[in-house]
This record gives structure tokens, sequence and C-alpha cells, in this order.
């Protein structure tokens, strides 16, 4: 497996795709826009790409630097955005390899903590992300209105 860094166009159709997998309730535009705005700001966002040995797409990191993160104490903190692999590739390693490429950016950019989220209800995303290292810092729920 080799992970590159997302620089080019070229590699979107695959990317958009598991994407759509990771976030189904965003439409493509909605996405095209979203990884428009990752190239734009290439020293607060990158993404990652996961490829097999044929050179295949099979997962992705999502990465940006936040000012502040709710249960961290720096004000620059990496945030996993965004971790997507593939069913099939899962559970080898493949995801680890990602963050910590994502991790390693992070530190390169002057940061000192690394955080990421993921839904209450996601009890598979909430085991991954136990699995390579974070530890959970607080639970919430959000709420809003219409006015």
């Amino acid at each position: 497996m080799v992970i590159q860094q997302l620089l080019q166009t070229a590699d979107l159709t695959p990317y958009l795709i598991m994407r759509q997998r990771l976030w189904p309730e965003c439409d493509l535009n909605q996405h095209k826009i979203e990884v428009d705005n990752i190239f734009s700001t290439p020293e607060r966002m990158a993404s990652f790409i996961a490829t097999d040995d044929t050179n295949n797409q099979i997962g992705f990191a999502e990465v940006s630097i936040r000012h502040t993160v709710e249960g961290c104490s720096t004000l620059e903190v990496g945030y996993l955005e965004g971790w997507y692999i593939e069913p099939k590739y899962r559970q080898k390693g493949f995801g680890k390899q990602l963050v910590q490429t994502s991790i390693d950016w992070c530190r390169e950019k002057g940061c000192k903590e690394f955080a990421s989220d993921c839904e209450l209800d996601n009890t598979i995303s909430e085991a991954a992300h136990k699995r390579i290292g974070f530890k959970e810092t607080l639970r919430q729920i959000c709420f809003k209105m219409d006015i």
C-alpha cells in the first residue's frame, strides 16, 4: 500500500466515490466544493489517499488544522475530518497508516495535539479510533432550532 497526499485533480473520481460512501447525506456538488476547499487551503487542510499494489484508491484521510477543539488545550490542533477505508481492506492496518501520515503532516505544521470525532452511535468508528490510540475526551449532544 502507498499513501500519497492528494494534490492533483486526476484522482478525483474514485476519491469522490469514497467520500460519498462516508458521507452519503452530502450530494456530489457539495463534495466537489469541499474538495476544492482542501485544494485552496493547503497550509490548513490536506487529504491523503491510500492505494493498493495496482494503484487503485482504497481509502483516504482528510485532515485540517483547527484553532480550537473541545477537549484540547492548544490553539492549533490537527483534526481528522474524515477517514474511510474500502470494506475489504479494513482491519489490515491501512487506516492506521493513513492516520499516522495525517499526524505527521500536522506535526510538521507545528501541532502538538491531534483530535477526531464520530457520531455517538457509530460504535465501529469509535472502536477504530480507540484501537489506533485515540482517547475519548468528552461526549456531547448538540441542539439547534430554526427561528
